[in-house]
């Protein structure tokens, strides 16, 4: 069956200094989709390498964790979503009380509010009793999370034409009008592997889309000025 060749599908040859997007294609089943964080596609500027001989979750993963990612495999989704590994847990180190007048040389206790000052305070002739004064409840308003949109590029289109769909769905909120797009470059790219991105905007997802190519052989960058609901792409930085 297709499905169980997916699975257990062989990878035989290695890779070194591969772009992330374009490794992680390679290894993952021609079927799957293959999705990057938002925070991946932001940050990660580095390369992949593999040695093969293995099934490709195995392969994928021994290469990803080498940059310091993971990969989410979603067998029912045909589904690969590339994230940072997470840190490790801190050890945490219990600070035991001190008995009064006694001191240690370890690390020193934090420093306490000071309930005391230097101000003498005259008493009252007449003691007064006061009462306790009670803060109002204050409920915090609740923290809404942006939603997330799916982006996606078909395979057998190209960069350009991907994009600029993508940017004629959208209104500019600065002028309230259609984004200009300016595509200073005689470069383009065919698509040959579906690209999917999560992002809440299309500014976002633009960052996220042309972050790709920055590492490409004929690099492209991107520049965005909101307030001319202008977005140029050229070969120069």
């Amino acid at each position: 069956m297709v499905a169980d060749a997916d699975k257990y599908r062989f990878i035989a040859g290695s890779g070194k200094n591969v772009p992330l997007y374009k490794a992680v294609r390679a290894l993952v089943p021609p079927s799957w989709n293959v999705k990057l964080s938002p925070d991946v596609s932001e940050r990660f500027r580095g390369t992949l390498s593999w040695a093969g001989n293995d099934q490709w979750p195995y392969v994928l993963r021994k290469s990803l964790s080498t940059a310091g990612l993971t990969p989410l495999i979603d067998d029912q989704r045909k589904e690969v979503m590339i994230k940072f590994t997470a840190p490790a847990a801190t050890k945490t180190v219990a600070v035991v009380p001190q008995q009064p007048g006694k001191t240690t040389s370890s690390t020193a206790a934090p420093p306490t509010r000071k309930l005391f000052s230097e101000a003498a305070l005259s008493p009252p002739i007449i003691p007064i009793v006061t009462e306790a004064v009670k803060r109002p409840i204050i409920n915090k308003p609740a923290i809404l999370m942006p939603v997330l949109k799916t982006w996606t590029i078909s395979k057998g289109t190209t960069l350009k034409a991907g994009y600029t769909s993508w940017a004629a769905k959208e209104k500019c909120s600065a002028l309230h009008r259609d984004w200009i797009i300016r595509w200073d470059t005689d470069t383009d790219y065919s698509i040959d592997y579906p690209l999917s991105f999560s992002s809440a905007t299309f500014e976002d997802a633009t960052s996220q889309l042309f972050t790709l190519y920055r590492t490409a052989q004929a690099p492209l960058y991107v520049s965005g000025y909101r307030n001319q609901c202008l977005i140029v792409i050229s070969d120069k930085k």
